[in-house]
């Protein structure tokens, strides 16, 4: 079953418009500005979805548990992403030519919290400088939360060379961002937090609901439950306003 965005003319895609449904294929056309809150939710044999480039938002929950989907684009011009939003993509890979294709756009994005929560095919190393042109983020939280196949830690999460200058100064809150990556190993390097100077909180937080609950996700921390062996002493340096890191290695064993 086939869904083609040409049907909608200059409006929202409506919260929960086709949860449940049976597509496996979507093209949203270039008169959608927004995909609206649960508006592929439970989609469970959806595989591809061609967002246009005339879409701006894509809201909570959008295309929560869609399982079966493997690949997606984020189009530039997106400057609002809901909570959620690809939680539960099981199959989730990267964009149809790799990796990048899913966080280099990503550009006029400010929060990306539990983006891509469970998705746990993405397997690839995590390479440096991943959010590094991510200049309006304030807020990562649980990004890559329960991302189970993420193996490999960069040495910096925000600059693609050590020595470039590029800050992402609105970037204020990073709470449980690698919680639940249970493959994900390595050593925080000293230049781990290059870039983020103004970054607060990189602790646990139990403050996001569980969808559709009245439960609460627990505090986890930002490396919780993964096999981080290690870090580098001088790891916070480079974040001066740092207010918050409680459980930061939560359940990760790592040592000095």
């Amino acid at each position: 079953m086939y869904c083609t965005g040409e049907l909608f003319v200059n409006c929202k895609i409506l919260t929960g418009a086709f949860n449940d449904s049976d597509f496996t294929k979507v093209t949203i056309g270039n008169s959608v500005a927004s995909i609206g809150s649960e508006a592929f939710y439970n989609c469970d044999k959806l595989e591809s979805i061609d967002i246009a480039a005339s879409v701006k938002s894509i809201g909570s929950w959008a295309f929560y548990n869609c399982g079966k989907l493997e690949s997606v684009t984020i189009p530039a011009d997106v400057t609002s992403i809901g909570l959620y939003a690809f939680n539960g993509c099981s199959s989730l890979v990267h964009g149809p030519n790799g990796w990048g294709e899913m966080f280099e756009p990503l550009v006029n994005v400010t929060d990306t919290a539990y983006m891509f929560n469970g998705c746990s095919k993405l397997t690839i190393d995590i390479p440096n400088g991943i959010l590094a042109n991510c200049a309006k983020l304030t807020t990562i939280n649980g990004m890559f939360r329960g991302c189970s196949g993420l193996v490999n830690l960069p040495t910096s999460l925000f600059r693609k060379q050590i020595a470039d200058t590029n800050e992402l100064n609105a970037l204020t809150n990073a709470f449980n961002v690698f919680a639940g990556c249970s493959k994900l190993t390595g050593i925080v390097s000293k230049t781990f937090f290059y870039g983020v100077k103004n970054l607060r909180n990189i602790g646990g937080y139990a403050g996001e609901r569980i969808h559709n609950s009245t439960s609460y996700f627990p505090t986890e921390g930002f490396f919780y439950n993964t096999k981080i062996t290690g870090y580098h002493e001088t790891m916070f340096e480079e974040i001066p306003l740092l207010s918050n890191c409680s459980h930061f290695f939560n359940h990760s064993g790592a040592t000095k």
